[in-house]
């Protein structure tokens, strides 16, 4: 983390993080996918099995491009669009609370 001092506040810049899933959100596997609940605000969503694993992977070990990586080898595709897929879907899990 790097702060710096601008006109007497200091704003903070984080380096690019490792997504980790919030500990209020708990999942179960289902025929579908991953049932995500988020405890803190009650919603319950339901993950493909894409989805499902890259929340797996949001464990503070891995950055996005490591993710996208593993989902590229795992599934034999092309790792830019899954780079691609794989920013879209952790966007995403951040507008719904469920990253740290």
């Amino acid at each position: 983390m790097d702060r710096r001092k601008t006109e007497g506040a200091f704003v903070t810049q984080h380096e690019p993080t490792k997504p980790k899933v919030h500990s209020g959100v708990t999942t179960r596997e289902v025929d579908e996918g991953l049932l995500v609940h988020d405890e803190r605000s009650g919603q319950v969503h339901v993950l493909n099995r894409t989805g499902g694993r890259v929340l797996g992977l949001c464990d503070g070990a891995h950055d996005a491009s490591e993710i996208a990586r593993i989902l590229a080898a795992e599934g034999g595709v092309d790792e830019s669009r899954t780079a691609t897929d794989v920013g879209t879907i952790l966007a995403q899990f951040g507008r719904l609370g469920l990253l740290l």
